[in-house]
């Protein structure tokens, strides 16, 4: 009889993390699609203000103060939408992992009988 090795406590804490996790992950990529959005508005209003060519109206837009915080606040909410997003994964790969090994450890057994 084999041992695996993801323990008991990991499984069980995957079960848990993807049984509690979803409205938090939805909340995250929300945000992060607000924070697009804001930037995506910050940089309208500020081209719409700019004079000059189109190229040097996207240049002063881009540049500006206003622009770079809200493109911060989407790097903020990207980065924790991706950690979120990566532990669901983490937490899918023991699962799987978990079964493989259970479905292995049946097929074992049922040989050596």
């Amino acid at each position: 009889m084999t041992r695996s090795v993801i323990t008991d406590d990991a499984v069980e804490m995957a079960f848990k993390y993807l049984h509690t996790s979803s409205e938090e992950i939805a909340l995250a990529r929300a945000n992060r699609i607000r924070a697009e959005y804001k930037a995506k508005r910050a940089f309208a209003r500020l081209f719409r203000k700019a004079d000059g060519a189109v190229e040097m109206r996207k240049a002063i837009a881009t540049d500006h103060d206003d622009y770079a915080a809200a493109m911060e606040d989407v790097a903020v909410a990207e980065q924790t939408w991706e950690l979120m997003s990566d532990q669901r994964n983490r937490a899918e790969l023991i699962l799987e992992a978990w079964r493989t090994a259970e479905a292995s450890e049946r097929v074992i057994n049922k040989m050596a009988r």
